[in-house]
């Protein structure tokens, strides 16, 4: 499998040296790099490795990488007088596999290559993900601004029906039939208007005939 490897440490030749006869690209640092610059190169990278947990530096560079790459990590373990020391510490980080330089290439080179197949897998649903997060935002974003212009314009129509719609309290001359006589008779909206002033409950029973103070009252 044709893949990328950013490492920080020393070259470890036994294994590097295979890797890259099997077509991997290995690319060795000794500190921290320019993520700015990292993202304008070509390479993109499958794995972040280290093979130093005794360089604060270098294993501080290497967990920046790897939160940064979002890739998979991996621990090429060194047989040394500390090296119970370093795998107290492998177990506490965040390395997804760790290799001990003393195996043969055949014992774990499958799994690095299961590795680096899950990570492309994962890689390609977050990048799936965040395509359609980005098409719902664009969607949400066209939806919300055709409501705003649907809002904008009901409240112009509103306003505008509200502008040309008759005043309901609009008076006008009124025929009412007299309670004592039974004839009708014209209540005038100048009538209604002073009864209205007065605080008049109820509009008039009686004609002025029958009661010439009627409307006066």
């Amino acid at each position: 499998m044709s893949a990328a490897i950013l490492h920080f440490g020393e070259e470890i030749d036994d294994c590097f040296s295979r890797l890259r006869q099997t077509g991997y690209l290995v690319h060795c640092s000794q500190q921290a790099l320019d993520f700015d610059q990292l993202r304008r190169r070509e390479t993109v990278y499958d794995l972040v490795s280290s093979s130093d947990l005794e360089s604060e530096d270098c294993w501080l560079a290497a967990a920046e990488a790897r939160k940064y790459l979002l890739v998979p990590s991996i621990f090429f373990q060194a047989a040394s007088a500390g090296a119970e020391r370093q795998i107290a510490r492998v177990e506490a980080s965040e390395y997804d596999l760790t290799i001990p330089t003393s195996q043969r290439y055949e014992s774990w080179i499958s799994g690095l290559d299961e590795l680096i197949a899950r990570g492309r897998r994962l890689r390609r649903a977050s990048h799936r993900i965040v395509a359609n997060s980005r098409e719902l935002r664009r969607e949400t974003t066209t939806f919300m601004e055709r409501t705003n212009v649907d809002i904008a314009r009901a409240k112009s129509l509103r306003e505008y029906s509200d502008v040309s719609k008759p005043i309901l309290n609009m008076l006008a001359d009124r025929i009412l039939k007299c309670r004592l006589c039974g004839e009708d008779f014209v209540f005038t909206a100048g009538e209604q208007l002073m009864f209205q002033l007065r605080w008049a409950m109820h509009a008039p029973d009686q004609c002025r005939k029958c009661n010439p103070k009627a409307t006066a009252r």
